[in-house]
């Protein structure tokens, strides 16, 4: 899977990244990395199991239950983590804000 990106430069949330939750031959792996733009922002990075056929495509955004992923919450910086366990789709969720924006970049192994 090539590298996805999105970008965030509000209170709101990415678009979730869907993955193909069955891995790759070496099995599920998703590296994540969060990047910001010279300003002032805190993110979350967030995860779901709920599989995107569960709701509209409109209302998978808010619908879904989304998780926090762990050592990946209520930063201030750059971020970098990983999903061993598969998951249908993450996103960044950017919860308080004053300028700049947040870069979520998510590469999954095949």
């Amino acid at each position: 899977m090539r590298p996805i990106v999105k970008t965030v430069s509000s209170v709101s949330t990415s678009d979730p990244i869907r993955v193909n939750w069955r891995g790759g031959r070496g099995g599920f792996a998703l590296s994540i990395g969060v990047d910001l733009n010279p300003g002032s922002l805190t993110y979350t990075v967030q995860h779901t199991f709920d599989p995107p056929d569960k709701f509209s495509e409109s209302d998978y955004k808010t619908n879904a239950t989304w998780r926090n992923t762990a050592g990946l919450t209520g930063l201030t910086a750059n971020g970098e983590g990983n999903i061993v366990v598969p998951v249908q789709a993450v996103r960044l969720n950017v919860t308080a804000y004053s300028s700049g924006s947040a870069e979520i970049t998510v590469t999954q192994s095949s």
